[in-house]
């Protein structure tokens, strides 16, 4: 079988695609193609570059001035090695913890080792995908950044790989404009003596949120972080307040929704509130989707247009172990191409839809892509299982529990742990003995 697919995006979930693929296509004829609108491949960790200091004006008022990149200079991984890499290519560090720019170094020796280099043009963004039911191909409009010409190109098969951290979600905070000092979201957030000696507010208590909130507690004078979350994480440390979500600016102070005030002078606030899932190329009307903040629909197992079933989109899922993830997703959307769709049940739409009213009975719309650490588990199970392959070892799930609770234990110091696999069933976390009588 003879087939033209097209790959949007060369980050890690792309290269994972190409990977996936890659085996049929030198047998059988197929063309692939990677489009890239960057000029290296590697996505979010490749594309960091040092950020400019905040200023008073709200940063967020230019979306022509988002950063390309969400990594910032010291960000460390909040997941091991162990669990980060691929299945099929080891990552070699002695951390286990490792710093954004050994993640790119990673993902491209990852091209590298399987040659997928070939497949990818950099320099060419997507501009439209669209949908011909009258040629039944998908039609992907091309910009290339040299020439500046666009083509239009048919295809069979799609894989959107185009990521979900590059619009930044606010929550809105009333009269936060009368505001005088900073305000940014982490995605502008870089170099935490940007903050010296100021007082802090920082919005969010996820994973963005502990790790920035960690960074700047050497440096500035106080930092509080607000959300609507009653995990705590920083209660022995002297210079965080944890406190509930801030909901307005007056008179000078941040307010709570109960009218009591935050008896503080703010000189930043940061918003941790992750990004909304922004796909602007997508023809929804064309494709049969709906987009939203979060949300994508109709999608089977979160990976198959359940209408369209040669359209997939990979690595849109969050709280999950990344390239694990992929390497099984796609093997599973690639068995569908070279299954020709017969190992999905035959009432794909109905299935997809009973899926989604589930989710949602349990979930906020724009929270349709989380997945808790049993979900995921069972998830790359199920995608093993039907592309014929060995499935996720049973240390993965445990480890990641496990990482979660060194987080929520110790927040400054779980990164600093190593992780060592002993056997198939178990593992270790130690913390080297230079760090052990550290404290926050």
């Amino acid at each position: 079988m003879s087939v033209r697919v097209c790959v949007i995006g060369a980050g890690a979930a792309g290269l994972a695609s190409l990977r996936a693929i890659q085996s049929s296509v030198l047998h059988n004829g197929s063309y692939i193609i990677c489009y890239e609108s960057a000029h290296v491949t590697g996505g979010q960790w490749s594309k960091y570059s040092p950020k400019p200091r905040p200023k008073k004006s709200p940063a967020q008022s230019n979306t022509n001035s988002i950063p390309a990149s969400c990594m910032y200079k010291n960000l460390i991984t909040n997941l091991p090695t162990c669990i980060m890499q691929f299945p099929d290519f080891e990552w070699q560090h002695e951390d286990s913890f490792v710093h954004h720019s050994e993640v790119a170094n990673y993902l491209n020796k990852y091209c590298d080792h399987f040659g997928l280099q070939k497949y990818i043009k950099l320099g060419h963004r997507v501009d439209q995908l669209r949908r011909d039911d009258g040629c039944n191909k998908w039609i992907v409009t091309v910009a290339e950044d040299q020439s500046k010409t666009r083509t239009d190109e048919e295809f069979d098969y799609v894989f959107v790989c185009s990521g979900h951290f590059n619009t930044p979600r606010y929550i809105q905070i009333e009269s936060l404009d009368a505001f005088p000092g900073v305000v940014i979201h982490s995605k502008f957030y870089d170099d935490p003596a940007d903050f010296l000696d100021q007082t802090v507010l920082i919005i969010g208590k996820g994973q963005s949120g502990i790790d920035i909130c960690s960074e700047l507690i050497v440096f500035s004078r106080e930092v509080y972080i607000s959300s609507q979350s009653d995990k705590c994480f920083f209660h022995e440390h002297s210079k965080v307040t944890e406190v509930d979500l801030v909901t307005k600016y007056e008179d000078g102070f941040f307010r709570f929704q109960d009218g009591s005030q935050l008896d503080a002078v703010i000189d930043c606030v940061i918003f941790c509130t992750g990004y909304t899932y922004d796909h602007p190329f997508i023809d929804c009307d064309s494709c049969s989707l709906e987009i939203s903040d979060g949300f994508i629909s109709p999608l089977f197992k979160y990976s198959v247009h359940a209408e369209y079933p040669s359209l997939f989109f990979i690595g849109l899922n969050q709280r999950i172990p990344p390239f694990p993830f992929f390497h099984f997703q796609t093997a599973f959307c690639w068995s569908i191409v070279t299954s020709r769709g017969s190992s999905l049940p035959s009432d794909l739409l109905q299935v997809s839809k009973k899926e989604t009213e589930q989710k949602l009975a349990c979930s906020k719309k724009r929270h349709f892509f989380n997945l808790t650490t049993e979900d995921e588990d069972q998830l790359m199970k199920f995608f093993a299982k039907h592309a014929g392959i060995e499935g996720p070892p049973t240390w993965l799930a445990k480890t990641r529990k496990q990482v979660s609770e060194l987080r929520l234990k110790e927040p400054l110091l779980y990164k600093k742990h190593r992780v060592t696999l002993t056997t198939d069933d178990d593992i270790e976390t130690n913390l080297p003995s230079h760090y052990s009588n550290s404290s926050q």
